[in-house]
């Protein structure tokens, strides 16, 4: 019971009524412990929040929930939902049984066969299922390497609950199924993803169990990959001091061991520790050299997004909306189209350009942003609105900040957002409305900075090329 390369192929064109017919439930199939919750949301899409964790996979079940029903048969969403639910359920039966039955396998197929033909997405699915359709066992292909790469793909859209589950499976079914050394990787996933929805406590524990899992293999390189994290969530909660010193010494570790993208990255967070802390120019630096350190475009180009706003915090104004609008119009992940779209909106409000502040602004409004970025959102959006006289609108956007800050432990964040509020209060009470603060003027910036200018360009190009 194999499925070939072929079986992924074009699908034909009612395969999504076919599949749909599949997964209705019948008191005799014996594909319903796949079909059941599925066939709960074609039934009943609204699923009371206190059922979802009870279902195994329920991030799927309710992202599933979340889709329209005039939508089902025919939404891409849908059908890329459906074929990762399947692919999780059937995995779930080879990994405690040894074996899937035919019926389910075919399914399965089925539903993958809907996706596009050019879908990466079809493509990891389908060799997932392939995986568990071989003779399980020594020799046999493994499904979680795919597994591995459809988690990372799951966090490029920005699924970050969908892709926890994933690293999940690999979590608790890897050991069991030869892929142990997979597992220092997928709690590292795990925990960034949980660090993407706020959850600081899921993500400290996820890098924990993943850093001892690493030392017990011996995997040096996944260790300060897991230590740089845990210095991550070090600087999320805004102990800014301790998480500049655990940075220092991760660099000077990673050096140490010849890792030499670790030490980048960790360059790169220090950079980011001191542009919170206001030290500008030395946090532009430090990015750039991570930048130019970086052998992925994805890191390069997140890189150099954070230098634009360096940039703009130094008043090299032009230079850092040249580098967000790159970013903004050619980045590969949501999260950095996101991340330069904010920095945009936020030079639109500081330069008292209101049209390109409101584009910015109806862009994001309604992205699913992780948390930092929403906080962040709704912080610049206030400042916008006071600085165009929309004194009201900015304490609601401030409240957001300050409550998204507060549940998600952004202290930094949320210390902005308070005294956004007290200074509204304030000027309230002293300034007649629709005024303003103009751009900020700047200092002359060191010869390191200027020099940083002249090869900034030709490396985003070399970026964008790759």
């Amino acid at each position: 019971m194999e499925c070939s390369a072929q079986d992924f192929g074009p699908s034909a064109s009612n395969c999504p009524n076919r599949v749909l017919r599949r997964l209705r439930p019948s008191a005799r199939s014996e594909l319903s412990h796949i079909a059941q919750p599925v066939a709960a949301v074609l039934i009943s899409p609204i699923i009371a929040d206190t059922s979802v964790p009870k279902i195994r996979h329920g991030a799927f079940v309710a992202a599933l929930g979340g889709v329209a029903d005039a939508e089902m048969a025919s939404s891409p969403r849908w059908q890329a939902l459906c074929a990762g639910f399947t692919t999780l359920r059937l995995v779930d039966a080879w990994a405690s049984e040894g074996r899937v039955d035919a019926r389910a396998f075919e399914a399965t197929c089925a539903t993958v066969t809907t996706l596009p033909g050019t879908s990466t997405a079809r493509g990891l699915l389908g060799a997932i299922t392939s995986a568990v359709g071989s003779r399980h066992g020594p020799g046999g292909p493994s499904p979680y390497i795919p597994l591995l790469a459809y988690g990372r793909l799951l966090e490029y859209d920005a699924d970050w609950a969908l892709a926890i589950d994933a690293y999940g499976m690999i979590v608790e079914h890897g050991p069991a199924g030869g892929a142990a050394d997979l597992l220092p990787d997928a709690y590292h996933r795990s925990g960034y993803c949980r660090r993407m929805l706020g959850d600081l406590a899921g993500a400290s524990a996820d890098f924990t169990t993943g850093r001892k899992v690493a030392q017990e293999q011996g995997n040096t390189a996944a260790d300060l990959q897991l230590r740089l994290s845990e210095a991550n969530v070090i600087t999320h909660r805004g102990n800014l001091p301790e998480a500049a010193r655990v940075l220092e010494q991760l660099i000077a570790d990673a050096s140490a061991a010849g890792a030499r993208q670790v030490a980048a990255a960790a360059r790169h967070d220090c950079g980011l520790v001191a542009h919170a802390q206001g030290q500008f120019e030395r946090a532009a630096l430090l990015c750039f050299d991570a930048a130019q350190s970086y052998d992925e475009p994805r890191q390069r180009a997140r890189a150099l997004s954070d230098v634009a706003a360096c940039s703009a915090a130094i008043g090299h104004r032009d230079l850092a909306r040249q580098l967000n609008e790159i970013v903004y119009t050619t980045a590969a992940t949501r999260e950095l189209r996101w991340a330069a779209a904010i920095n945009l909106l936020e030079m639109a409000a500081t330069d008292g350009r209101e049209p390109i502040f409101e584009a910015y602004r109806s862009a994001l409004e309604a992205e699913p942003l992780p948390v930092t970025l929403a906080a962040n959102y709704h912080l610049f959006t206030g400042r916008g609105h006071v600085r165009f006289g929309r004194p009201h609108l900015a304490r609601q956007e401030f409240g957001r900040a300050l409550g998204i800050s507060m549940d998600a432990a952004l202290n930094q964040i949320g210390i902005f957002a308070d005294q956004a509020l007290a200074e509204l209060a304030l000027a309230e009470r002293n300034t007649p409305s629709g005024t303003g603060t103009n751009a900020p003027g700047h200092d002359p910036w060191s010869p390191e900075i200027e020099n940083l200018t002249h090869s900034i360009t030709e490396l985003y190009l070399a970026t964008v090329e790759q």
